[in-house]
């Protein structure tokens, strides 16, 4: 088991480079958190917003992620302490912090697509797969 963030879980979604290694991990069984859900529906729109897909390929593309999430969802409110420090500790945002939290709360490896954000989890000794 593993814990993903959501920069991994949109390179998955988007099929970017390197989604094939996110896949296998998924396949293995990963979890992650709810945010992890809005930043990967935010990312379809966005790419809707910009024109790289049409209004009906974002929506086809979100159901399919909707219908298809891969990962166990993690209750947040177990870890928005320890990642609130996390975060102020190591200079990243909230929401990068809350991935690291997870992972140190469960001792599970971080899968993340975010470099800064892996450094941080690094820094603090959590055990991190950048892909």
């Amino acid at each position: 088991m593993r814990v993903i963030d959501a920069s991994a879980l949109a390179k998955y979604v988007h099929r970017e480079e390197g989604w094939e290694r996110v896949r296998q991990y998924l396949l293995e069984g990963c979890i992650s958190i709810e945010l992890a859900v809005k930043e990967v529906t935010n990312s379809i729109w966005k790419r809707v917003r910009r024109g790289e897909l049409t209004p009906e390929e974002g929506r086809r593309l979100y159901r399919a992620f909707r219908e298809n999430l891969m990962v166990r969802l993690h209750p947040q409110e177990e870890i928005y302490d320890t990642a609130f420090e996390i975060a102020v500790d190591m200079g990243i945002t909230i929401y990068d912090a809350m991935y690291i939290a997870l992972s140190k709360k469960t001792g599970y490896i971080l899968i993340t697509s975010d470099k800064s954000q892996a450094e941080a989890a690094i820094n603090i000794g959590v055990d991190t797969l950048i892909v």
